[in-house]
């Protein structure tokens, strides 16, 4: 415990009370003394990270949902406190490291190397270095950009370093072993990534449950203070939305999981605590997650139509690709197929429906064969190229909001002949098929005659 208080008092400069050594403005002086007691707790072994990171966002969220830096960049308190916990603890570690070195006057050190890394610590994990640059036969430390944020110990890095003696000491890592690290071997939707896209492929799916957890408290909430039924309903509706989002996106981060054989770290989609709108304190517990469940379930099993009207009403336009008597002659493509293009969408928080009962019931009622409604994107079982690639252009088009000063219907007019000639333009490049681009053509001079009225 004593070389653990010393190693702090180094780290800092005599300057206990800012442990983490975290750059947070100083009037946020809740904030810097939670992350200096989770901080004790981790190290000394009183708490686990997880524990102690919970316990922490719990009390500074009374005082703010955010962390403010002097670079002017802001983060979750869940973000920061991660981040600046973590990183501490590593650095008390490697300032031990350091002293053990002083103290057995050994001037080389071994960097310590894991899959998944950054690719530009990748370069110099599992190496060997001289700490004072003297030795031409190995490189100096400082390659390593030990000392500053971005390098080793620094910003979220779980490297570390220890003692090694030339002649005496055996290198920990062969040269096979660091190419294995950095090796494309995991694979998603067809494409090959290496550990560290993994990784931060996983960190998005994460932040994306964390972001659409926050807003489901924040309606469910303002929904239990509300006395205005209108505005309840409003909220009601966007609690739907965000609960279909949610599990959306809870299976496409277990699908990600699965198929590149990865964990689900629960801990990090957990949101602990936020603030409402009146400055209480509110969190994503049990009875938010059941509402949202059910609700999820609701939508799924018995209201899909009537949800879809509901969002129809909005501003946001209502766009679908009609079904057509010849279609059963069309080339349907595969999951694979139908992941790549649309994986793009459902980063940006669209929320795919696919070939369920009720999916394929709506859209026999509204006789197309896909739609997109809001952000909601239904399709059939049975797909085709051209049907999903145009429902991935009315999304792009719904984000921009195109042709939000026309009126309706000619504002979805527009759109429609937009995106026809969005397909015809990019048919060889996605090599759709003869019969989908004659019926595009179609429904583009159709359109077209359409438009004439408006003009």
């Amino acid at each position: 415990m004593m070389k653990l208080l010393q190693a702090g008092i180094d780290k800092t400069g005599r300057d206990l009370s800012n442990l983490t050594l975290t750059t947070a403005i100083r009037a946020q002086d809740a904030y810097y003394n939670v992350v200096n007691l989770a901080y004790m707790q981790v190290s000394s072994g009183t708490l686990s990270y997880q524990e102690a990171i919970k316990r922490a966002i719990l009390s500074v969220a009374k005082e703010g949902a955010s962390v403010l830096y002097p670079s002017g960049r802001s983060d979750k308190v869940d973000v920061a406190i991660r981040r600046a916990v973590l990183t501490g603890v590593n650095q008390t570690a490697a300032k031990m490291s350091e002293a053990y070195c002083d103290e057995a006057h050994c001037d080389y050190v071994e960097t310590t190397a894991h899959s998944g890394a950054r690719p530009d610590h990748e370069k110099w994990q599992g190496k060997v270095f001289c700490r004072s640059g003297k030795d031409k036969k190995y490189p100096p430390f400082s390659e390593t950009g030990y000392g500053t944020g971005a390098g080793l110990c620094g910003w979220n890095c779980r490297h570390s370093f220890h003692a090694f003696f030339p002649g005496i000491s055996a290198p920990a890592y062969t040269k096979a072993m660091l190419n294995d690290y950095k090796a494309k071997k995991y694979e998603y939707n067809g494409k090959k990534l290496t550990d560290y896209e993994c990784s931060q492929m996983q960190r998005g799916y994460e932040r994306k449950i964390r972001e659409t957890k926050r807003q489901l408290t924040a309606c469910n909430a303002a929904m239990r203070e509300t006395d205005d039924e209108a505005l309840k309903s409003k909220l009601k509706m966007e609690f739907d939305d965000q609960s279909v989002r949610l599990k959306s996106q809870e299976k496409e981060l277990r699908d990600f999981c699965k198929q590149t054989k990865r964990r689900v770290d629960s801990s990090r989609t957990q949101v602990y605590a936020v603030k409402d709108d009146q400055g209480r304190i509110r969190g994503f517990d049990r009875s938010v997650s059941q509402k949202s469940v059910w609700a999820n379930r609701k939508l799924g099993e018995e209201t899909l139509h009537e949800f879809v009207e509901k969002t129809s009403d909005s501003d946001i336009i209502k766009l679908t690709r009609k079904l057509n008597d010849t279609r059963e002659n069309f080339k349907f493509i595969s999951d694979e197929t139908f992941d790549r293009l649309t994986i793009q969408a459902r980063k940006k928080g669209a929320v795919i429906l696919r070939g369920t009962k009720e999916v394929e019931a709506h859209l026999d009622k509204m006789e197309a064969a896909a739609a997109n409604i809001n952000d909601v994107l239904m399709f059939r079982k049975d797909v085709c190229i051209s049907e999903v690639l145009e429902e991935m252009y009315h999304f792009e088009q719904n984000l921009a909001r195109s042709n939000n000063d026309k009126e309706e219907p000619l504002r979805s007019i527009l759109n429609e002949i937009d995106a026809k000639q969005y397909l015809l333009k990019n048919a060889e490049k996605y090599k759709i098929p003869r019969k989908e681009i004659d019926l595009t053509r179609q429904q583009l001079e159709f359109y077209q005659q359409e438009l004439k009225k408006y003009q």
